[in-house]
């Protein structure tokens, strides 16, 4: 059948693409029509022993092969053979003439004939559907890097959302590249008036092909058995010798297997008792942070929120108390749901990397803290906390009770602001002596918390230093107290002045008609107040921004905070070493027919000249303008080569091998299309005549994933800058700066890879039972799920 025009779109796994592939059957799905996706090419083996363990695969219950059927939208099959030029006697004869193909042929919806050329590029020889031969057929092979699934690879349209919070909104949009190529290869129109493509079928192909490592090695499990039942008279002096060593390893390893069930009870309910007894101590301790005081004290907050170190206790224990269902989470493995899978496995090995590196660096730290606690008590509190927050603090209203900057102030009121704060100081310069002596043991306290991270040790010095300043806090709020009544009063009055006042019913301001002796009297006061203000401001101004120094102190210490329990240390760690661990989207780029001709070194220097700039390649591009294997005669007619083996229908067939020239670059746009859906040119004159039966023509793409971007690594940190901006960079802050309102402190942030609830004792206990029962889905080797009766 002719179909001038069609085009087949294959998905290919790029390591078969080598000298070393032998000759076999191609097994993977058939989306529609032409457009299939190989998973693996299985060699040494007979159809009907294939079809057989395909067939069993699929309806094994006891494997996680048969989800492989909702996830990939059908079971794999036999799609056709794989032959080469090397084989062409031997084994890539026998596979075209191999019991069942002929039938094949003839009775299966797609059945492909696809050689491995001298390149290593698979060619399209035939294709068949329904025992009709189509000729003419165009291909558009996409060579993809098969994903190994035990090393959480995988290919996705979307980056990868990292954010495991179950109520999250944070969505990553899609890339404009990815889908840019994605449309120029899935939705291309066709030139026989087919519809187009949707978006799900690629969607479906991904899935298909982040399946392929398994079914291509749970395909080859199950063959290699009808190999050695056939081969079982031939086995070699090895092969005995290592069967020996297993059947003694196994006679060894027997009675430990059998006395296991009864030893592993009585040692591990103690276990058990003792862990629900550590995590109701976890309930206990939790409770008490979170619970909240007073309203009349400390507006209510919860202790968590008022001191970094518990904030700390409680981040510490949320994260235990949420690692054994993250865990049992991981154990599991749910096929439909590869992201989430992916995102829980990162989330949980960088909280572990996390805290294995944050109790290096504490036990680094508090060790120096132990051994020079007296070198670094000196240190805080005469040379810094001393100096700057008791003389620094008494020089500067020294300062002020004269004529600072000779601005003239009210003498009386700046005599009394300063001997107020003077004698308030003085008092807490008393209480800083009795705790003077004891600041040693406390650094020493500090060091040994240590063991516990150094978090826990930042935290503790982020509540010491709060503590020590906590009179520049009582400052702030008596300057800020006296200079918002003042500022109050005066807005009154000068709301008198005009003729209005606050009426508190309506909530607004009406006009009123005030008497002579009230307008005297508010003239007065107003008049009073006004010269008092600079003196108040002055000192307000003075205190506030000693209270925004010791903040900035604190949020450079919560920095540090965030970078030990936060830092995404473990996802930056595969986004280099192993980027498809973390997909970004999906790039298309385009390969020369060489592209798996060369190895080792010369690959490497292929791709170091790949960044050469675009004029030299599409330069190169250009004169090698048609490079085919054809042969026009003197009557206008296309001629080919002879095949090798002229006696297969296969092998007869004229075959045209279409070099770089059958993709069209655009340089400027940066996009390619294919020259199936273009009328070809070539400078050979070639008759009218001959449009028609123009040779199908081959474009060879290669699929990757995109790195993913920093920004969604690094997605917390943007979270928590957009939360602190929106706080302390707002209108709130400033009108409370200049009205001298006390600026509410923003609630600490919880860890943004925790969910909203943490498991309950009840589920705690349920995953206890489950561990010590072991009935938890296990994923077992080749995908599948091995159950507590199938171990």
């Amino acid at each position: 059948m002719n179909t001038p025009g069609a085009v087949s779109k294959i998905f290919w796994p790029a390591h078969v693409c080598t000298p070393r592939t032998k000759a076999g059957f191609l097994v993977g799905w058939n989306i529609r029509s032409f457009t299939t996706c190989i998973a693996a090419v299985i060699s040494d083996v007979k159809l009907n022993d294939l079809e057989s363990t395909l067939s069993a695969l699929s309806t094994d219950t006891s494997s996680s092969f048969v989800y492989m059927g909702k996830v990939c939208g059908a079971p794999p099959i036999v799609l056709g053979v794989l032959t080469t030029l090397y084989d062409t006697n031997g084994e890539g004869g026998s596979i075209l003439n191999a019991e069942g193909v002929a039938d094949k042929r003839k009775t299966a919806n797609l059945w492909m004939t696809i050689q491995l050329q001298s390149n290593n590029m698979p060619f399209l020889r035939s294709i068949y559907c329904c025992g009709y031969r189509y000729s003419d057929v165009s291909s558009e092979i996409i060579f993809y890097k098969q994903p190994n699934p035990t090393r959480l690879q995988y290919i996705s349209l979307e980056p990868l959302v990292l954010d495991i919070q179950q109520n999250s909104g944070h969505k990553v949009g899609q890339d404009s590249f990815t889908m840019k190529n994605m449309k120029k290869i899935i939705n291309t129109r066709l030139r026989s008036g087919k519809q187009r493509t949707q978006i799900n079928d690629m969607r479906l192909i991904l899935n298909q092909i982040n399946s392929s490592f398994e079914t291509e090695s749970a395909i080859v499990t199950r063959c290699r058995f009808f190999t050695n039942r056939r081969n079982c008279n031939s086995i070699s002096v090895s092969e005995t010798i290592l069967q020996s060593a297993i059947f003694i390893k196994k006679g060894v390893l027997y009675p430990i297997k059998y006395m296991l069930p009864f030893i592993r009870p009585i040692l591990v309910q103690p276990i058990i008792v003792f862990l629900m007894l550590v995590r109701i101590f976890a309930e206990m301790v939790l409770w008490i942070l979170n619970l909240r005081f007073p309203h009349s004290m400390f507006n209510g907050m919860a202790l968590k929120d008022l001191s970094a170190t518990s904030q700390q206790i409680d981040l510490r224990l949320q994260q235990a108390c949420f690692w054994p269902w993250q865990y049992m989470l991981l154990r599991r493995r749910d096929w439909t749901n590869t992201a989430t899978t992916r995102a829980q496995y990162i989330s949980f090995y960088n909280s572990m990397w996390l805290v294995a590196n944050d109790i290096i660096i504490g036990l680094t730290i508090g060790s120096f803290l132990v051994n020079n606690s007296e070198y670094v008590a000196n240190i805080i509190l005469r040379d810094y906390l001393d100096r700057y927050t008791i003389e620094k603090l008494v020089s500067m209203i020294d300062w002020l009770m004269g004529w600072p900057a000779g601005l003239k102030l009210n003498s009386e009121l700046d005599s009394f602001l300063g001997e107020l704060f003077l004698r308030l100081i003085e008092l807490w310069k008393d209480c800083a002596g009795i705790i003077g002596p004891l600041t040693p043991s406390i650094i020493g306290i500090i060091g040994l918390s240590g063991i516990f991270g150094g978090s826990m040790v930042l935290s503790l010095l982020s509540d010491f230093l709060s503590f020590m300043t906590i009179h520049i806090y009582l400052f702030y709020m008596v300057a800020a107290k006296i200079f918002n009544w003042q500022l109050t009063i005066l807005y009154s009055l000068f709301n008198l002045f005009q003729g209005k006042k606050w009426n508190t019913l309506r909530n607004r301001i009406d006009s009123c008609d005030y008497d002579l002796d009230q307008l005297l009297l508010g003239t007065i006061l107003f008049t009073l107040l006004t010269f008092l203000f600079p003196t108040v401001v002055v000192y307000y101004a003075t205190f506030a921004t000693s209270r925004v120094a010791v903040i900035f102190l604190q949020a450079v210490m919560e920095t540090l905070l965030a970078f030990l329990n936060h830092f995404p240390l473990f996802a930056i760690m595969l986004r280099f070493k192993d980027p498809d661990r973390l997909p970004g989207g999906l790039k298309f780029i385009i390969c020369d027919p060489d592209y798996f001709a060369t190895y080792g070194v010369a690959r490497v220097i292929r791709k170091i000249k790949s960044f050469w700039p675009w004029n030299s390649r599409l330069r190169k591009m250009c004169n090698s303008s048609i490079n085919t294997s054809t042969i026009i005669n003197k009557s206008g007619k296309l001629a080919s080569k002879p095949d090798r083996n002229p006696q297969n229908e296969e092998e007869s067939d004229q075959v045209i091998r279409v070099r770089k020239n059958r993709i069209k670059v655009d340089v400027n746009n940066s996009n390619f299309t294919s020259l199936s859906t273009i009328p070809p040119t070539s400078p050979i004159s070639i008759n009218p005549s001959m449009s028609a039966s123009w040779p199908p023509r081959v474009s060879y793409l290669f699929m990757q994933n995109l790195p993913i971007p920093l920004s969604a690594i690094f997605f917390q940190y943007l979270l928590l800058w957009k939360r602190l901006s929106s706080h302390y960079f707002s209108f709130y802050v400033l009108r409370c700066l200049v009205s001298g309102e006390t600026i509410k402190p923003i609630a600490r942030l919880q860890y943004p890879m925790l969910p909203e609830t943490r498991p309950n004792l009840m589920n705690f206990w349920l995953f206890l039972k489950v561990v010590r029962n072991r009935t938890y889905p296990v994923l077992g080797r080749f995908g599948c799920i091995l159950h507590n009766d199938q171990k």
